[in-house]
């Protein structure tokens, strides 16, 4: 193993890997010096490295902590306000309040899995290089056409899906209106007019046999690889200024298995070069992560970690699944393997630690 430095030997450490890192955290305590300590080794150069939580965990009594690999955060408990020594002394547990740390920022995340196999994928480039069963036309700003099967555009582009049944219907829709009435000199009712309907009408973009994407031709290309690989794979795909289209495209269409292989593809390719203009994009797209790592390793700003989350807020939030506190709590409450869930609501809100041999801070 390598490191500038190694872990120090932490109290009660609770380990858990995540993609291609073993994470290791654990109360750190000395007669000067008391923290609670995250150390991550890379488990490919097997290289030691410290992840520094910034001032949110600098004060504070935190103990536990526990792995939400969903989305690349380690989950901490402890209390805010509280002494990490004393705490020890009395072998004392707190739940008061929850931090989480965000360690895609780090360059540790989960990879994208493979959606299907690479001779799949190849399989899938000769097709659409060849035209094989090829029924649609995506235009270009250009002028260019690409031309791809509507069939796998709808099975793997839920927007495109949604869009061409919207067209279908209000096709239909016109086509029945104007079918001559059975009496002869009958009036034929107008079309509704489409700002006075109250149905969803489709993106005028789209027609039975075309949809104007109103992208270059490098970047609608790469959009179509894509849909018929499900992977970044060509060379163009990988191109900066590519992969900063792509990603607007997945935050626009809500592509979150795209928006996951090019936010992989950007750490990879993080450098000084391109680092200004994948912040610009990741700011567009709300990619708080990508921002962070830009600032850390490029101007040098300390992370902090994400709002510290009070018991009773997870325990009474306001239900919207799109909130942070909500999906937390979701997240400790639903899963069997977090021994920690019965603990947010039980009492009392300090417990004392078990295990013999434990020394008192500072021995």
């Amino acid at each position: 193993m390598t490191g500038t430095s190694f872990p120090p030997g932490l109290r009660f450490p609770t380990g858990a890997i995540l993609g291609t890192h073993f994470i290791v955290a654990g109360t750190y305590l000395t007669q000067s010096y008391q923290s609670f300590s995250i150390w991550a080794l890379d488990l490919v150069s097997m290289t030691w490295s410290r992840i520094d939580p910034g001032s949110a965990l600098a004060s504070g009594s935190w103990f536990r902590s526990c792995l939400w690999s969903e989305v690349n955060k380690l989950i901490i408990f402890g209390n805010a306000n509280g002494n990490l020594a004393s705490d020890y002394n009395r072998r004392l547990l707190s739940w008061d309040h929850v931090a989480c740390i965000d360690l895609e920022a780090f360059g540790i995340y989960q990879c994208p899995k493979l959606y299907m196999p690479i001779e799949e994928q190849q399989l899938g480039l000769a097709a659409l290089e060849e035209g094989v069963m090829t029924d649609f036309d995506i235009l270009c700003d250009d002028g260019r056409k690409i031309a791809v099967s509507r069939k796998i555009l709808e099975e793997r582009w839920p927007w495109f899906k949604q869009q061409r049944n919207l067209f279908l219907q209000n096709a239909a829709r016109v086509v029945n209106t104007l079918q001559p009435a059975a009496g002869a000199g009958a009036d034929v009712p107008l079309p509704e007019l489409a700002s006075l309907s109250k149905e969803p009408r489709a993106d005028p973009r789209l027609s039975s046999r075309l949809l104007n994407l109103s992208e270059s031709y490098p970047i609608s290309l790469a959009l179509v690889q894509y849909f018929y690989t499900k992977a970044l794979i060509t060379p163009l795909q990988h191109a900066p200024a590519v992969l900063s289209q792509l990603l607007l495209l997945s935050s626009t269409y809500n592509l979150s298995h795209l928006q996951s292989l090019v936010k992989h593809a950007m750490h990879r390719a993080l450098t000084y070069a391109t680092s200004v203009g994948i912040y610009g994009v990741s700011t567009l797209c709300n990619c708080r992560s990508l921002q962070i790592r830009y600032d850390s390793r490029t101007i040098h700003l300390p992370f902090c970690a994400d709002v510290i989350f009070c018991r009773q807020c997870l325990t009474c939030c306001d239900g919207k699944g799109d909130h942070p506190r909500f999906q937390l709590h979701h997240f400790l409450m639903s899963d069997p393997r977090h021994t920690v869930r019965n603990d947010l609501h039980g009492e009392p809100e300090i417990e004392r630690m078990g295990g013999a041999g434990m020394e008192p801070a500072g021995v």
